[in-house]
């Protein structure tokens, strides 16, 4: 086991970031995150008592170690929490205990709140500086939201403690620790200092929060949904939870593509929307089309005061045609690297044509039906003969990435791709061959990197690792 790629301290490091990244900032009037250095904090809400790593059902059964949440992540941090503030949440807590709910799957979508008096939301804020209030759902298996209170709505206990506490403190910090996007209609009513989707992050998930609220990690999240002003705005709402039939009144105009084609004014929060304690500065570079294949160059600078991650996304507007088409449709969308002040990085997008080598066919056409869903040009052989005839027949630059299995008969994948290598063309030299394997052993990845490959992916598929690491490899050999 010591020999084993796969590490629980960094599986650990890693689920911290990811938490971290994924957090949403909607809003930070007066810059109020990041917050300070051993600021004083009151900390509202029942939620921080516990924390929904995930949901119920199958998804919520996953066994952990440990799970910090974010009281847990606060208080081993250099702020200081208002402990009169916690005994009071902590003594009401005796009589109202966490409602597990009646078996699998059975756990009720919210907890009761804590009713709050205007006289306990004063002296805390007599000792506090800052008001950070934790709004709590869970989500999961053999269940939906619902358009009531404690689901897709506040509840009126919820609503009193906004109203209660952003109206006695100046700076004011809503954290949603939620599976899915809620009712945003208290953001204008309230008008809290600044709110951020924190999700449900995992076992690691409130100190990647706290990761966020100190400024270690900037906000780099982007909404994978449109938040409208009403639920009723919504398309699909008049016709969602038909038992007998289901209705597509949206036609192709799904989520974000109905808002852009005709619904602007109806939205809150855009898709692919997010925050982030700098700015950025975002143009296009080169660009080509190339047969079926587009090329497009994105610069991304960082024009403001401290580091940080930015989400390039690209978007395509159609002809409309004789039937209709969307206003714009997400085409590709890329992170940068962690810029400082100042630095540029340039994204390249391209309609990369893969070929998979593979010698078992179903994990073939799972390989080729993930990586086709994302606009890759996929072609398969199952063995690395296969693979070195077909490289050695196709005109120079036919093939962006190989992912190349290693276990094959006829030709392993260490074998073909030092057959590739040696080949008399630039691009054989170039290409970069990503190894595929079960293996999870330090010697298994030693061993393709010494045949020539440059990189080694875990099967079954991860297609955020994948799709990073084409990213990677491509940018590598394009800088030599």
């Amino acid at each position: 086991m010591g020999n084993r790629i796969f590490d629980r301290e960094q599986y650990a490091r890693t689920a911290r970031a990811v938490a971290a990244e994924g957090v949403v900032m909607l809003r930070n009037e007066g810059a109020v995150l990041p917050l300070g250095e051993k600021e004083k904090i009151a900390l509202f809400g029942r939620g921080q008592f516990h924390y929904y790593k995930s949901g119920t059902g199958s998804g919520g059964m996953v066994n952990t170690s440990y799970v910090t949440g974010i009281r847990e992540a606060l208080e081993n941090s250099s702020f200081v929490l208002n402990q009169k503030l916690k005994a009071v949440y902590e003594e009401w807590l005796k009589d109202n205990p966490f409602d597990a709910g009646a078996g699998w799957a059975g756990e009720p979508w919210f907890q009761k709140e804590m009713p709050l008096t205007e006289e306990v939301v004063a002296e805390a804020g007599k000792e506090s500086d800052t008001a950070v209030i934790v709004l709590a759902r869970t989500a999961g298996e053999d269940q939906d939201n619902k358009a009531q209170e404690g689901s897709f709505l506040l509840t009126k206990d919820e609503e009193e403690m906004l109203r209660l506490v952003c109206g006695a403190f100046v700076r004011t910090v809503v954290l949603l620790n939620v599976g899915n996007i809620i009712d945003m209609k208290w953001v204008k009513r309230y008008e809290p200092s600044a709110v951020l989707y924190v999700w449900q992050g995992g076992q690691e998930g409130g100190a990647g929060t706290v990761d966020v609220l100190t400024g270690r990690i900037n906000p780099s999240g982007k909404l994978a949904d449109t938040i409208a002003f009403r639920l009723e705005d919504y398309p699909s709402h008049s016709n969602f939870g038909n038992l007998e039939e289901d209705i597509y009144a949206e036609d192709i105009y799904v989520g974000y593509r109905y808002f852009e084609t005709g619904a602007r004014e109806k939205v809150r929060y855009p898709f692919g929307f997010g925050l982030s304690y700098t700015t950025f500065e975002m143009g296009c570079g080169d660009f080509a089309l190339e047969g079926e294949k587009v090329r497009l160059k994105v610069r991304v600078r960082n024009t403001g005061s401290c580091p940080g991650k930015e989400v390039a996304q690209v978007y395509v507007s159609a002809p409309q045609g004789k039937l209709g088409k969307p206003g714009k449709v997400l085409a590709a969308f890329a992170k940068t690297r962690e810029l400082a002040p100042g630095e540029e990085e340039e994204i390249s997008f391209a309609g990369y044509r893969i070929l998979v080598v593979e010698d078992n066919e179903l994990n073939a056409e799972i390989a080729q039906c993930l990586l086709e869903e994302r606009d890759f040009q996929v072609d398969c052989v199952h063995d690395g003969a296969q693979a070195v005839e077909r490289v050695r027949s196709t005109p120079p630059g036919t093939y962006d990435v190989i992912l190349m299995d290693i276990m094959m008969p006829v030709m392993d994948g260490l074998e073909a791709t030092r057959a590739i290598r040696a080949m008399e063309r630039e691009d054989c030299r170039a290409i970069p061959i990503i190894a595929m394997t079960a293996n999870a052993f330090v010697e298994d990845e030693k061993a393709a990197l010494e045949a020539g490959m440059d990189a080694h992916v875990p099967k079954p598929l991860d297609m955020e690792l994948l799709k990073k690491t084409v990213r990677q490899c491509r940018a590598g050999k394009e800088a030599k």
